[in-house]
């Protein structure tokens, strides 16, 4: 790769090699392009694509480097990098562990004006003011205790007595909230990944080999969660990039602390790399920059140094917002009259909308043309929140504040005591505010991820009704139980995509008192023991559908290694026994299936070469055969 049109400090930081790097980069010294080369370089040393992580923090950003990333090394391997922003990884990373957390895979994900409703309502039923002061004072200090910031002196101060009293109740309500309408607050995208990676050492190793290999841009931004969660993907001494600027540090409003990047080193070790050669700026006004930024006590240091000369900067002090908006726009019509400059030419920065009226007035005074540019469409009006709660019922019927709005916006003479004691049904029944209104299916559907540790977990959430799905691969589990209504399935329903493995420790599955609703499809069973029968999958006083299933090599000491179904009528169908064994041969014993007391129907099924016993024995019941092949067994 030819690196010769970087600056020294950028190919130096370009080709770091060994463990972490913290690059130390200006406002305008070219570090999204460090960030870029320094992804291409890796890529060229041999590294795959697809264990590179690059992270910042807007959607833009993660666009713009994307881009900037096909255009060096090719659109094929772009896209195989993961390139993100915190929040998107942190929801992608949910979608594949949503069962864990009590959460379908397609939650929503609720921003600052639903997680206020949500407060409003939780409030209330703790008897508690919800004037604005309160709902923000309520949003600062969850936001805070899941960002881990200190808590904000201010938002503790302000809230009411009543809710102080309250709040841990408070806290715990507006979870609930949360879980029964299938949703994550925006902290949540990083509470609780970072939760789970904490506590899962199996799932923390995954994502380290997943992605070896992370860049993080904006370091400066990040909270104190954020940080935790970096360093569960990127223990001390991983091949860490971070890129950012202390002294452009300032959204500590929001939760980001700046000693995140001064503490670095601390943290993670490695090398620093400044970037000081400013394109973007002239002299005048980086001397200017300099000299304020010096002033600053907490900073790693660094002097930006400009390519370009230019005027030097004004600083004018106005009477009033009026008199400023006035004297800005006599400067516009004198730089164009005098100087020649387009208007197009001419910006004006302002922090807020609001501080562009009195500009926008003195501007219309002098017939200045101008453009403003509120940062593109606005998604806080009305009728966009009407199109987007129904695109969001239709996602996901359990999301109550989209269903609530509807509800409330389209449908007339229903209030708030008619949409009570609709929340009240949904709530005994188990189902959305959409379910509430009338005979519909609210069932759902419990994604297993590959790394999950436990299927038993996702059968644990389910209600009667819902699917559990299992993704591919293996599962050392033993003694799974299952629920009348539930239905256990694999990603693909073939055997061939998912094995539990007892590994001799107890049964593989067991169902007692399960319905004719409950099913098993496409596992492969296999690795059970039993000291009595029932190795493989044990039946009793149940009437479970097992479909397409491979059922080989368990064992049991009597009878059924497996399966047993002991009363009930179990329906089997296009599945596979084999090679499965009994310990102590009997007079009459079963190693395949064995029926006591039970009336299986069996089709399409292979029981075949089952070691010291019969393929199928019946006991004190009947067994209903059709297009079956029972052969080879001892």
């Amino acid at each position: 790769m030819d690196l010769r049109h970087l600056n020294p400090a950028q190919r130096q930081a370009v080709t770091h090699e060994g463990g972490p790097l913290l690059i130390l980069a200006g406002a305008g010294t070219g570090k999204t392009r460090a960030l870029i080369h320094r992804v291409a370089w890796l890529i060229e040393r041999g590294s795959a694509p697809g264990q590179i992580l690059a992270m910042t923090f807007t959607h833009k950003a993660a666009d713009e480097m994307r881009a900037r990333l096909e255009g060096l090394i090719g659109a094929a391997m772009a896209g195989a990098v993961t390139v993100s922003t915190f929040h998107s990884l942190g929801a992608r990373l949910l979608r594949g562990w949503a069962a864990r957390l009590g959460r379908s895979v397609g939650f929503h994900v609720y921003g600052e004006g639903e997680r206020r409703a949500l407060l409003r309502a939780t409030l209330t039923g703790h008897g508690c003011g919800v004037e604005a002061d309160q709902l923000d004072a309520a949003a600062a200090l969850i936001a805070a205790l899941k960002q881990g910031s200190p808590t904000p002196e201010a938002a503790a101060l302000a809230l009411s007595p009543e809710a102080k009293l309250a709040w841990p109740q408070i806290v715990m309500g507006y979870e609930a909230r949360l879980r029964a309408f299938d949703a994550f607050d925006l902290e949540d995208l990083i509470a609780r990944p970072l939760e789970i990676l904490r506590a899962d050492a199996a799932a923390r190793g995954a994502l380290q080999r997943r992605w070896p290999l992370i860049l993080i841009d904006e370091l400066q931004d990040t909270n104190a969660a954020q940080l935790d969660l970096l360093e569960a993907l990127a223990p001390p001494g991983a091949a860490l990039t971070g890129v950012g600027d202390d002294d452009q540090a300032i959204y500590e409003w929001r939760g980001a602390d700046v000693e995140g990047i001064l503490r670095f080193q601390a943290r993670w070790g490695g090398a620093i790399v400044r970037l000081e050669e400013n394109y973007r700026s002239t002299a005048p006004i980086l001397t200017l920059a300099n000299a304020f930024i010096a002033h600053n006590t907490r900073r790693l240091g660094k002097a930006l140094r400009a390519q370009a000369e230019g005027p030097p900067a004004w600083l004018h002090a106005a009477r009033d917002e009026r008199a400023e908006a006035r004297w800005i726009a006599a400067q516009i019509e004198r730089l164009h009259e005098e100087e020649g400059l387009c208007y197009r030419e001419i910006a004006i920065l302002t922090r807020t909308r609001l501080q562009a009226e009195p500009l926008k007035a003195a501007l219309e005074l002098l017939c200045v043309p101008y453009q403003q540019d509120d940062g593109g469409l606005r998604l806080d009006g009305a009728r966009v929140k009407d199109a987007l709660a129904y695109l969001r019922a239709l996602s996901n019927p359990l999301d109550g504040l989209a269903a609530r709005r509807i509800i409330l916006r389209t449908v007339r003479g229903v209030g708030e005591k008619t949409l009570a004691r609709l929340s009240a049904a949904a709530e005994a029944y188990g189902c959305g505010l959409i379910g509430a209104l009338g005979p519909c299916d609210c069932s759902r559907v419990w994604h297993v991820p590959a790394d999950a540790p436990t299927i038993q977990a996702g059968i644990d959430l389910a209600s009667a009704g819902d699917t559990v799905r299992v993704a591919c691969g293996s599962y050392y589990e033993h003694d799974i139980t299952m629920k009348s209504g539930v239905c256990l399935e694999s990603e693909t329903r073939e055997a061939d995509c998912v094995t539990i493995d007892a590994g001799q420790q107890g049964r593989v599955i067991c169902c007692q008192n399960v319905d004719d609703a409950a099913s098993i499809r496409g596992f492969t069973i296999t690795g059970g023991f039993t000291g009595v029968d029932g190795g493989g999958i044990y039946c009793q006083g149940s009437s479970p559908t097992i479909a397409h299933c491979l059922i080989h090599d368990n064992l049991a000491f009597v009878q059924g290694a497996g399966m047993l179904c002991s009363g009930g009528s179990p329906t089997i169908t296009g599945c596979t026994f084999t090679a499965n064994s009994v310990l102590i041969v009997g007079p009459e014993p079963a190693a395949g299936i064995c029926v006591a007391s039970s009336s299986p129907v069996i089709s399409n099924t292979i029981i075949a070469f089952n070691i010291q016993g019969y393929g199928l024995y019946c006991q004190g019941g009947s067994a209903t055969l059709s297009c079956c092949d029972v052969y080879g067994n001892e």
